[in-house]
């Protein structure tokens, strides 16, 4: 178990990299073993890692080969030596052994569709820092968590609703209409939260977020 957190801005905070540092802190129960940050002055991503796989040089934030793509991931790839033969075959060059690298790789190659070739459990974010996008995906069965809160051109995503509320912005309020579907059945329906104007990504979907604006398939 690890958590990922992060924001993306077109008219960032000047305290964002302290913003998303106490995200992060908010999620050391879920990975207690390494910590890493990433950010410039568009977007920053961050990671408390549990490691599982590549324990020595599998740290995270990972970068591609001339660091314009940066990647976090909850979760583990299942056929992370096949991609990165694959990979390797098409000319990337990887700097470790981790499953996550190769996702970064992935989504150079594939772009949007870099998720379709994932088999595992993941919740997963990759910056772009040449247009200050982001790539977002999660697994199909949606066994990693991945929750988002979008205001005034900036999104704002983590692993852990209670780390979302470090950011200031977000709402406190209760969703009237998940808490009435969670006391009828008993859950609450993705995308809904409980949290007013947090949404949970779907299983099986990715989302684009560029300027602003938000695309999710």
């Amino acid at each position: 178990m690890c958590g990922i957190c992060g924001a993306a801005s077109s008219n960032p905070p000047e305290d964002l990299e302290a913003r998303v540092a106490k995200m992060n802190l908010a999620m050391v129960h879920r990975g207690p073993d390494s910590q890493g940050q990433f950010s410039d002055n568009r977007g920053a991503i961050a990671i408390r890692r549990l490691a599982v796989i590549d324990v020595m040089t599998g740290d995270q934030p990972i970068p591609n080969e001339d660091s314009t793509l940066w990647v976090i991931q909850n979760g583990e790839i299942y056929n992370y030596p096949e991609l990165t033969q694959e990979l390797e075959r098409l000319g990337h060059r990887f700097k470790t052994r981790s499953d996550t690298e190769v996702i970064v790789h992935a989504y150079e190659q594939y772009g949007t569709g870099a998720a379709e070739k994932l088999q595992g459990m993941f919740a997963l974010a990759i910056y772009d820092t040449r247009d200050g996008s982001f790539y977002f995906a999660r697994d199909r069965f949606g066994e990693k968590p991945f929750f988002y809160f979008c205001y005034d051109h900036t999104l704002v995503f983590s692993s852990d609703p209670r780390s979302l509320l470090e950011w200031p912005e977000v709402s406190r309020r209760v969703n009237r209409e998940a808490l009435g579907y969670y006391l009828r059945v008993g859950l609450v329906p993705s995308p809904l939260t409980l949290l007013e104007g947090v949404y949970e990504l779907p299983p099986g979907h990715w989302m684009l977020w560029r300027a602003g604006e938000t695309i999710v398939r």
